[in-house]
């Protein structure tokens, strides 16, 4: 998908007869503290941002997405670390059992760096192909992928951080509505 169209599906949704390319559509359902109306409006003001810097070309100093960003997201994200402290960290973790990795992993914050890095072209797959607040706690997400299981890290800490208490990635689905 191309930025342009990504651009188009965040703020207006798929055409009636417009196909994915790719692996297909897989489905996002994240539980919400906030009203899922706001973490989806979030979600979009974020990824709107990345688009809109993206189609002058990719910056290529990680500080420019610092202003690119909403504020709300960047405060959102963990400082920025020394190689140092991402060293004594990683040291750390790798002394932890199997399933403390998981769980702390999975508890970290990232910085707008560690973030910003899935979100260029040559990492990211996944793509916005729709989405929906379900219920008022509940949002589902229609997402074009290009493969299939694909990297779910930047999409998580991206809902995380718009106010998804939770999210389950499922199957591919066939049908996007």
């Amino acid at each position: 998908m191309i930025l342009a169209e990504e651009i188009r599906h965040l703020a207006d949704g798929p055409r009636p007869d417009e196909d994915p390319t790719g692996a297909g559509l897989v489905a996002v359902v994240a539980e919400c503290g906030p009203p899922a109306s706001e973490v989806l409006d979030r979600v979009r003001e974020v990824l709107l941002a990345v688009d809109r810097t993206a189609q002058h070309g990719w910056p290529a100093d990680d500080a420019v997405w610092r202003t690119e960003l909403p504020a709300w997201f960047v405060a959102f994200c963990a400082p920025e670390e020394t190689p140092e402290e991402a060293a004594r960290w990683l040291a750390w973790w790798r002394g932890l059992e199997p399933a403390a990795r998981a769980r702390e992993a999975a508890a970290r914050p990232w910085s707008v760096a560690d973030w910003i890095h899935w979100m260029e072209p040559s990492e990211r797959q996944w793509y916005w192909w729709h989405g929906r607040a379900v219920q008022d706690q509940l949002l589902q997400l229609t997402l074009q992928v290009q493969g299939w299981p694909f990297p779910t890290g930047a999409l998580e800490w991206l809902l995380r951080a718009a106010g998804a208490t939770s999210t389950r990635i499922e199957d591919p689905v066939a049908d996007p509505a």
